[in-house]
């Protein structure tokens, strides 16, 4: 794990999407607030399940960039082959965090070689 200074927090991870997300999420518990009001009982425990089931679904995310080396970049390359099944979840994690990890060390060897390169201009005395 890398030192907590260095990890990415979810304050900067914060994008339009998940924004949008949060205020769905407001939204369906505003409507099954409104339908245990208005006796629509099937209708708020389907929509608070929805709610819940995201929940758990952000909370797993948070707890794999929290977990692994490569923190949220880890869960970015976790989610974008949803096609894998429950069975191939592990090895898809753990793939996704060696990706992430081989990312972050491409782009630390960049910065690295461009600070290389620089040279401060000599002064005129």
């Amino acid at each position: 794990m890398s030192d907590p200074e260095e990890r990415e927090t979810p304050e900067q991870e914060v994008s339009l999407r998940d924004v949008m997300k949060a205020v769905k999420t407001q939204e369906d518990l505003t409507q099954a607030i409104w339908a245990i009001d208005n006796s629509k009982t099937d209708y708020a425990r389907e929509t608070i399940t929805e709610v819940i089931d995201k929940i758990k679904r952000r909370n797993k995310l948070v707890k794999i960039a929290d977990s692994s080396e490569g923190g949220w970049e880890t869960v970015r390359q976790y989610e974008s082959n949803p096609v894998a099944s429950n069975s191939d979840d592990e090895s898809k994690l753990n793939k996704a965090d060696s990706r992430a990890i081989r990312k972050r060390n491409a782009k630390g060897k960049k910065s690295a070689s461009k600070k290389a390169h620089y040279s401060a201009p000599s002064t005129i005395c």
